[in-house]
């Protein structure tokens, strides 16, 4: 969706008509509000209408009924992580994805033209949501599209297992993205069912449950909910993917845990820094940059021995080097601080000058002289 179109949506007050509509009892038409919602809500407005007026509550509620197979795995494996964090909260061997729903059953069904119709006129803004796009046509055709066959209620399109799930993890990742809403996406206690999720086999599902962990594991409270959940060592093997989508999330996820001190030392037990080094040389620049963005704050850490590490990694540092001849501004960046760090070990320093670190080095501070 284009920025524009996101803009509209939101200045016209149809975010709040979207929030509504995730108390459908149609899942279709529940899976096609989540999809608007989790591409609008890479607005920041959005975003904050999207967590003020209860959406938020309503995706979690979604989250923990779609991924209840993966959370009752994980009590399964690990009852006293499932107690600790939330997930069993009325017994042993209950999870909280069981809790009666958040979703009211006040909304009646889609089924039938006109009262798809009735329906949408009571969720669609009005005055107070703001002005109306292209009045007449505009709505009708929407109201057409909702008592569609396709969209009632019990028949029609059979909605996909993971589309669903797919949808709300978009949108609970894009709400995660304003650090002011990590505090409420932990307060509602969706962090170990994201966890969960990190064994589900749909790619894209994947892609989004690791984005939402990645700006979630800023926090410490929630990166320790994940190490303990055995998140951060499912995470590093998902380093073995071939997606760009998924590993540049997965990189991302990994330089914010290794920003703490018992997750980076879980990563570098695991071979994780080994891995995130073989993505130095991934087709993808922005792969590229989010892995050497994740190597350097590896490095920032002084975890003992960890210079002789990175002197273990055969043909790591001249690799880094090399991307020093990059036309990517964002790798040269990255590059330039992990190597900023790895300069104070002076055996690393004596190893990079060796394969031309400081003639390279110097080619750039002219270039951005000259820009200056």
């Amino acid at each position: 969706m284009q920025a524009v179109f996101r803009e509209r949506v939101e200045v016209s007050g149809y975010t709040s008509a979207l929030v509504r509509l995730l108390h459908s009892p149609c899942q279709q038409l529940q899976v096609l509000a989540t999809k608007a919602l989790a591409r609008c809500s890479v607005l920041e407005a959005t975003s904050a209408r999207l967590v003020r007026e209860g959406g938020l509550e309503v995706l979690v509620s979604l989250l923990n009924r779609e991924a209840q197979t993966y959370t009752d795995a994980l009590i399964e494996k690990d009852p006293a992580f499932a107690r600790d964090t939330g997930l069993v909260t009325e017994g042993p061997g209950v999870p909280r994805s069981r809790k009666h729903s958040m979703m009211p059953d006040t909304v009646g069904s889609t089924g039938g033209g006109g009262q798809g119709g009735q329906q949408l006129a009571g969720l669609l803004p009005n005055g107070e949501g703001g002005a109306m796009v292209g009045a007449g046509p505009g709505l009708e055709g929407i109201a057409d599209t909702i008592s569609a066959p396709d969209l009632n209620a019990g028949g029609g399109t059979i909605v996909g297992d993971s589309e669903l799930l797919e949808a709300v993890s978009e949108a609970i990742w894009h709400v995660s993205l304003l650090p002011g809403h990590v505090s409420a996406v932990k307060n509602l206690t969706a962090v170990p069912v994201l966890v969960a999720l990190l064994h589900h086999n749909d790619e894209k599902v994947l892609t989004n449950v690791v984005g939402a962990l990645g700006e979630l594991a800023s926090d410490p409270e929630c990166c320790m909910t994940l190490l303990r959940g055995g998140g951060v060592t499912t995470v590093i093997q998902l380093l073995r993917r071939t997606s760009d989508k998924l590993l540049l999330n997965v990189t991302r996820a990994l330089g914010s845990c290794a920003a703490d001190e018992e997750a980076l030392s879980a990563l570098l037990q695991q071979d994780g820094l080994r891995l995130l080094w073989s993505h130095l040389k991934n087709p993808n620049c922005r792969v590229q940059a989010s892995a050497a963005n994740a190597i350097c704050t590896c490095l920032q850490q002084e975890s003992e021995g960890l210079a002789e590490v990175v002197r273990s990694l055969v043909g790591g540092i001249e690799l880094l080097v090399s991307l020093l001849e990059s036309e990517s501004e964002s790798v040269l960046s990255a590059v330039c601080a992990a190597i900023a760090r790895i300069a104070r070990d002076p055996q690393n320093l004596a190893i990079m000058t060796d394969y031309g670190a400081v003639t390279s080095l110097s080619r750039l501070a002219v270039r951005v002289g000259l820009l200056w």
